[in-house]
């Protein structure tokens, strides 16, 4: 039995939908998962809440999700899709009066306070930190400020793989050589301030262990059949003697992969470039 003060610690199982908007600039919109929404729905199932992943390249969520409330709707913002995201929401709002709205994502964490933001979200998500954390803390009750800053997760380790059990990974056709190809990431953030590139404002650099990335790699194949990768970092290679351990975790274990990878010329030589091929 639970008197009145216990159930004030019980923690209540919120349901959250994690959105992404549709890609209408992109010639193949909706080839890609929508990774860090996937990391976002792990970490809150962890914690024992129930989330619905929408990507609106594939659904439509006016017309699908309408036979149920979730206390939550969190939208992901990049800057190319900032107006449509305000647009959809103002549509929504009719019809989860109850809801709060949350935004995450790029373009909020580098400007939270422009005015259209302010007026339809509930919660933002802001700073250079990760978002998990900020997200489980509005979630469970603990946030009053509507601008919440997004602490940094140092360890990425503790962190669950991506909830690929949230979506339909049938409807994904990104390919890289012909095959079926899956997004994965190993780092976080950048460290450069190129001048067509947000990332460093946004993310502070950090990477999984080499063991994690090749774990999650195995995962993948054995799962889902997949063994082809585009790893989706900004700088894959920063850090040259964790992607030599990768490549011989690789070696080690057998595993016959193909990937794509992004990085800097400048963190590249000739022994790098032999191991990764190898």
């Amino acid at each position: 039995q639970c008197g009145t003060n216990c159930l004030k610690n019980i923690k209540m199982t919120k349901l959250i939908y994690l959105v992404n908007p549709k890609d209408e600039f992109l010639e193949h919109a909706g080839d890609r998962i929508p990774i860090g929404l996937l990391m976002l729905s792990a970490y809150l199932k962890q914690h024992n809440h129930q989330t619905k992943i929408i990507d609106l390249n594939h659904d439509e969520l006016l017309t699908t999700y309408l036979d149920e409330t979730p206390d939550f709707i969190c939208f992901t913002v990049p800057t190319p899709n900032y107006k449509q995201v305000i647009d959809y929401v103002k549509r929504l709002k009719p019809f989860f009066k109850s809801t709060k709205f949350i935004a995450g994502g790029n373009h909020v964490s580098a400007y939270p306070t422009e005015p259209l933001t302010l007026e339809n979200f509930d919660y933002i998500v802001a700073g250079h930190g990760d978002g998990e954390q900020a997200l489980l803390d509005i979630v469970e009750g603990r946030v009053k400020e509507q601008i919440v800053q997004a602490p940094f997760i140092e360890n990425l380790d503790i962190l669950p793989l991506p909830d690929y059990e949230g979506l339909d990974l049938s409807r994904y056709n990104l390919q890289i050589e012909n095959e079926k190809a899956m997004g994965i990431i190993f780092s976080r953030g950048c460290l450069y301030n190129c001048s067509f590139c947000g990332s460093a404002t946004i993310k502070r650099w950090r990477s999984h262990s080499p063991e994690y990335f090749v774990n999650h790699i195995k995962y993948l194949i054995e799962n889902y059949n997949i063994t082809t990768f585009y790893i989706m970092d900004d700088i894959f290679t920063r850090d040259k003697e964790e992607i030599h351990k990768i490549c011989d975790l690789i070696i080690n274990n057998n595993l016959k992969i193909k990937f794509r990878c992004t990085t800097r010329s400048d963190l590249l030589d000739e022994n790098l470039i032999k191991h990764l091929s190898e």
